[in-house]
């Protein structure tokens, strides 16, 4: 039996065959996903599918009709949790510690390969307080540069909005975007920056997508052995609770069929046979 083939779409690709696999956390989710390394970029991998569909791929019938895209992710964002973590403040006022690469992310993790993408390293100093320690350089996230860089990335997302005239509502589509890739945190701080509320910037409930309630392998991510975090875990909560709420009901229900059945004589009992007197 063969593998299972995949159709994946990237225009900067162009049949290159050096793209290494890599399974991140998340931003703003916490779980593993899927992306794609090359020698000076790291790639998101998305699967785009409808209800239907298959794929005609060298002579075999795909049954799979999903399309995999990918598309080219800044790596600052990916290092946000890591760097939120490792300057390892008690309080929001404290500014936390400098530390080296090894320990933001350790040797040993894939992660760490982000750090070898061209301009990763000077990108620090966009998002992060620097110094030179003992033998290397040391880093500490700054949200004073934070929020200028995550401004800047607004600003720009923002002018691709041409027909939407108000600013504001062009400003809340651009965090909206933006927000696919930060930590609630630092998002929460975003929206504070621009005076603008959740719900301004999210006015409908948002439909929670397939990666964000599990991890899938293959597709947005590795499956895992533990429950996942965040939305996950609130989505199997609430369904907890819908399945308990169900089952007091069937218990309702039982308990009235048995009311009803207290005291009633058995069918068979009409059909026996009268004693003579």
């Amino acid at each position: 039996m063969t593998d299972p083939h995949r159709l994946l779409v990237c225009h900067e690709f162009n049949g290159r065959d050096d793209l290494t696999p890599l399974f991140l956390q998340h931003p703003k989710y916490g779980v593993k996903c899927q992306y794609l390394r090359t020698p000076d970029a790291i790639f998101e991998v998305q699967k785009v599918s409808g209800e239907k569909g298959s794929w005609f791929i060298y002579g075999n019938v795909e049954p799979d009709g999903g399309l995999f895209v990918a598309t080219r992710v800044d790596p600052l964002f990916l290092l946000l949790p890591h760097l939120t973590k490792s300057r390892r403040r008690k309080t929001k006022k404290d500014t936390g510690m400098f530390v080296p690469l090894d320990q933001i992310i350790s040797l040993g993790e894939a992660a760490f390969e982000l750090f070898k993408l061209p301009g990763v390293l000077e990108g620090l100093g966009h998002i992060c307080e620097t110094r030179m320690g003992w033998d290397d350089k040391v880093y500490r996230l700054s949200d004073k540069k934070l929020l200028g860089w995550l401004k800047a990335k607004v600003s720009r997302i923002r002018s691709g909005f041409p027909l939407l005239t108000e600013e504001r509502l062009a400003t809340a589509n651009a965090i909206g975007i933006l927000s696919e890739y930060l930590p609630d945190t630092v998002f929460m701080d975003l929206l504070e920056e621009h005076k603008m509320s959740k719900t301004f910037v999210y006015p409908k409930k948002r439909k929670v997508g397939k990666y964000e309630t599990q991890v899938i392998n293959g597709e947005r991510g590795e499956v895992s052995n533990g429950p996942a975090k965040g939305r996950a875990g609130a989505m199997s909560l609430e369904k907890k609770q819908q399945i308990h709420k169900k089952k007091l009901r069937r218990e309702k229900e039982q308990g009235k069929f048995k009311k009803m059945a207290a005291g009633s004589k058995s069918i068979m009992s009409f059909f026996s046979k009268k004693s003579r007197a």
